[in-house]
């Protein structure tokens, strides 16, 4: 588990990072600042926290065809935990459900735990299916952006005339 502020330090540190590649830094010359979502938009990158939750999703398909049994245990007593990895692979299911709609099993991750372990542990295109949920999430918000900036564009128009 990582403590909210790790996630921070982390999350930060990679925008950071993202911002410096972008050109993107707020500065005296450039003195506008962007949203982080506009620098990874830019860079056509996931955000960080995307990148955790495809990475802990492909785990979890390792975990549930070799995990030991000791390790099961462990995750099964801090699962009613918000913050607990049980938890954050409900949550991360249900970001696949909102990306991926159809494509993946449709009951609660909570109430049909037992159908997305079945569908997780015997999809031949587990690995494929998250791939196409960071692309196309990332298309997304690329598509958002580039309306975003017609938007204020236009308003930056109107305002000279």
């Amino acid at each position: 588990m990582v403590a909210a502020g790790e996630k921070t330090k982390l999350e930060t540190g990679i925008y950071s990072i993202y911002r410096r590649v972008a050109g993107m830094v707020t500065t005296e010359r450039q003195p506008e600042h962007c949203s982080n979502e506009k620098v990874i938009a830019t860079l056509g990158v996931n955000a960080p926290m995307e990148m955790v939750r495809a990475n802990r999703l492909r785990y979890a398909k390792r975990l549930l065809h070799h995990g030991p049994d000791i390790l099961w245990a462990l995750l099964k007593a801090e699962a009613k935990d918000e913050d607990s990895w049980i938890a954050m692979i409900r949550e991360d299911c249900r970001w696949l459900q909102e990306v991926l709609g159809a494509e993946v099993p449709k009951a609660d991750p909570e109430e049909g735990a037992t159908e997305w372990a079945d569908y997780i542990k015997n999809s031949d295109s587990w690995k494929a299916k998250i791939k196409r949920s960071l692309i196309l999430v990332n298309l997304k918000r690329k598509e958002e952006q580039r309306a975003a900036d017609e938007t204020d564009n236009m308003l930056k128009d109107l305002k000279k005339a």
